[in-house]
């Protein structure tokens, strides 16, 4: 798993939200923003063209407070949705227990009014909330 937080030294873009990258396209008709061509163009990004950024070992571990389902999405168009948004906290010394967890809203919920943001979604992301509980390990 490419979002796993046993691996949050590298930049985000080694997660998995990229993998749609190389299929970004500007317009819904194809066409890149400022383009001059006449004909439509899809702008293309290869992944292994996307810098790697290794923090350095001072940069405080962070995990993830949540543990998203496989179908959460924080962003939804009708032709991208994908959980951009987390939680982090320190994981160094401290022990987490998540308590609460707000509900996220189903696919179907952010689908109603075509995307986001909506007459029901003001926002182009998903609020994520939680109550977190942090402990000393030692």
């Amino acid at each position: 798993n490419d979002d796993d937080s046993s691996n949050n030294r590298t930049s985000p873009a080694a997660v998995s939200t990229w993998q749609n990258l190389d299929t970004f396209v500007w317009d819904d008709d194809g066409t890149t923003v400022g383009s001059t061509a006449t004909t439509t163009t899809t702008t293309t990004t290869p992944l292994n063209k996307i810098p790697t950024i290794r923090l350095p070992d001072s940069f405080p571990r962070l995990a993830s407070a949540l543990e998203p389902k496989h179908d959460s999405t924080t962003h939804y168009l009708p032709r991208f949705s994908a959980m951009l948004d987390y939680i982090w906290y320190s994981s160094a010394g401290s022990t987490k227990v998540t308590t609460t967890v707000a509900p996220m809203p189903t696919v179907e919920q952010l689908s109603k009014h075509v995307g986001m943001p909506s007459v029901e979604l003001p926002s182009d992301h998903v609020s994520l909330v939680c109550d977190l509980k942090l402990g000393d390990d030692g």
